[in-house]
């Protein structure tokens, strides 16, 4: 499948990539997927309702080459602040951050980091190498936000979540599972996963 081909190249760079909304009509083709998806599983089987839930899409390129696209279901259900994070994100519509320079958009962006058949990361928008972070939200000084909570786990491919240095510390930065990743949860918050076969 595509994803397999995906992790086959977990050690390279993934460069160029790019992040955008999905047209309002692709959203309603693909608001009935949810059952396809064991990795958004909850503690203590809290459940929301799915069908709102936004969905964007990631487009990756290695190198010069188009690798594909990546359709991702944002848990806004069930994390509505980190959901909104991720969308704006995706979109650019929060414009330029307070240094009037710096766009608050993933396009054109890399995967800084990626651990062979575990887990890339990506969301620096300013240096590239994980360094720098910084969400839409600008209640703190330093531009991060609260780990909103931990009902969403780790449960497997295709599972994205926030990157952090500590509780408390979200921004723009976020990994994407290949595996199940359980160490991780209770430490960071997941916020989607990948949402159609046509990116598995």
């Amino acid at each position: 499948s595509a994803f397999e081909k995906f992790l086959g190249i977990s050690q390279a760079w993934w460069c160029s990539s790019g992040l955008q909304s999905v047209e309002e009509g692709q959203k309603s083709d693909m608001a009935g997927m949810g059952s396809r998806k064991p990795m958004t599983e909850t503690r203590n089987g809290i459940k929301g309702p799915r069908e709102k839930n936004p969905v964007v899409f990631l487009d990756i390129s290695i190198g010069e080459r188009i690798a594909g696209r990546l359709n991702i279901e944002l848990r806004a259900d069930l994390v509505p602040k980190t959901a909104e994070n991720f969308r704006q994100l995706c979109t650019g519509e929060g414009g330029l951050y307070p240094d009037g320079k710096t766009r608050r958009h993933l396009k054109g962006t890399g995967f800084h980091r990626v651990v062979k058949d575990t887990l890339c990361q990506a969301g620096d928008l300013v240096n590239g190498d994980g360094t720098w972070s910084r969400s839409i939200y600008e209640r703190r000084k330093d531009g991060l936000f609260e780990d909103e909570n931990f009902i969403l786990r780790h449960t497997g491919p295709g599972v994205l979540s926030m990157v952090n240095r500590g509780p408390d510390t979200n921004g723009s930065g976020f990994y994407l599972s290949f595996v199940e990743c359980q160490w991780m949860n209770e430490r960071h918050v997941v916020f989607g996963s990948v949402c159609n076969e046509e990116s598995l």
